[in-house]
């Protein structure tokens, strides 16, 4: 009898252990090991995305005009290509042409910023002439203006004497 209850006992404490799952309310999310990438899909950074079998950068294609991105999806570097409207440089989309004055102004200092260099309104020598740096169409240029005749250029701006 007593070798009747251990395995009625043994038999109830296998059924009742097997099939048994823990709460599913928290859910790990799937963080891959496997692949990292720079600085995902952002065209004006130029990245770098690793996985287990290649190490890509990103890079121009088509003339200059489109970035080719690589990211991670998953555990691999995967691609895609990305237009540039101001064309692609060292495998990043040129973000274009950013002036502080605004265009052309010869009575307000300016700063040009065209990939990635600075081009500062300048006066001439003589004092009477500016060197008057401005965006059209995302590109950079530049005009030798005179300031009007009861002016003088100081510090890249034309002003009264």
């Amino acid at each position: 009898m007593i070798k009747i209850i251990l395995l009625l006992t043994a038999v109830v404490f296998v059924i009742g252990c097997t099939g048994v799952q823990a709460p599913n309310d928290v859910v790990e999310p799937a963080v891959s090991l496997l692949c990292s990438d720079t600085d995902g899909i952002d065209p004006s950074v130029r990245g770098k995305c690793h996985d287990k079998y290649y190490m890509v950068e990103d890079k121009c294609t088509s003339l200059g005009m489109k970035v080719k991105e690589y990211y991670c999806d998953g555990d691999f570097c995967e691609t895609q290509i990305i237009d540039c409207v101001d064309g692609c440089d060292n495998g990043k989309c040129i973000v274009g042409c950013s002036d502080t004055d605004g265009g052309i102004d010869i009575h307000k200092k300016g700063i040009v910023t065209f990939k990635d260099n600075n081009y500062p309104d300048a006066c001439h020598s003589t004092g009477k002439r500016i060197m008057e740096y401005y965006c059209m169409g995302g590109i950079k240029y530049v005009e030798d203006k005179a300031c009007w005749i009861y002016e003088h250029c100081v510090d890249g701006a034309c002003i009264k004497k």
